[in-house]
């Protein structure tokens, strides 16, 4: 459930970055040295995908390095929280402010990226729980399943970005309305603090944590 809901968020921050960057942020009165280095439509998406990109690199390596000492469902629960207040930070910010907007566009990826490796170290964790509680184990089918509602998610991503954009009435290459600019924002920044807080709820119920003991159970003795 976490997987599915993580995500969709994901895809539909993908799927609605374009139309965050072109038509909800305001450029027309950037510095010179920033207009040089994203005054295009082009180069404006293309520094926030780039930009994006290695901040998500970023918080994958910082995960790996907190894994070693802190509980993994801590770590994630800590880059749930990152990313919602990233998320709420974007909605209190200017429209034309470009810099911050793209800072904090890389920390939310950032705290997504530290999130999603300490996720998908679960799957063996839950595969090894089913083997010392109940004697089997099933990885290729946990595997699958967890492969299976991961491309689910992307697909929910994508369609809800659509339907959401068409009912809040955006129209390609116009002058947005304030209703659509929200919209182009809940897909955008809604859509990761809705996402962080369905999955902290459900890694309450995670038990999985460091130092758990469970009961051996007497196939998996033998």
């Amino acid at each position: 459930l976490a997987t599915l809901i993580i995500m969709t968020r994901g895809a539909m921050q993908g799927a609605s970055k374009p139309y965050f960057v072109n038509y909800y942020l305001i450029t027309d009165h950037m510095p010179a040295w920033l207009a040089w280095f994203m005054g295009s439509s082009s180069s404006r998406l293309s520094a926030f995908l780039s930009m994006t990109m290695l901040a998500g690199f970023a918080g994958a390596v910082c995960a790996n390095m907190l894994g070693r000492s802190w509980c993994k469902v801590s770590v994630m629960k800590m880059a749930l929280v990152g990313t919602i207040a990233m998320s709420v930070l974007l909605f209190l910010i200017p429209r034309d402010a470009v810099l911050a907007a793209l800072l904090i566009v890389m920390l939310s990826n950032f705290f997504h990226m530290m999130f999603v490796p300490m996720l998908f170290s679960t799957v063996p964790d839950t595969v090894d729980y089913g083997v010392r509680t109940t004697g089997m184990g099933a990885m290729a089918m946990f595997c699958g399943g967890h492969l299976f509602v991961l491309k689910l998610g992307n697909a929910f991503g994508g369609f809800f970005v659509g339907h959401m954009l068409a009912w809040f009435g955006y129209q390609p290459n116009v002058e947005q309305t304030d209703r659509a600019l929200m919209g182009i924002m809940a897909a955008f920044a809604g859509s990761s603090i809705v996402a962080a807080l369905l999955v902290l709820v459900c890694l309450q119920f995670y038990r999985l944590k460091r130092g758990w003991q469970g009961h051996l159970a007497p196939e998996a003795a033998t």
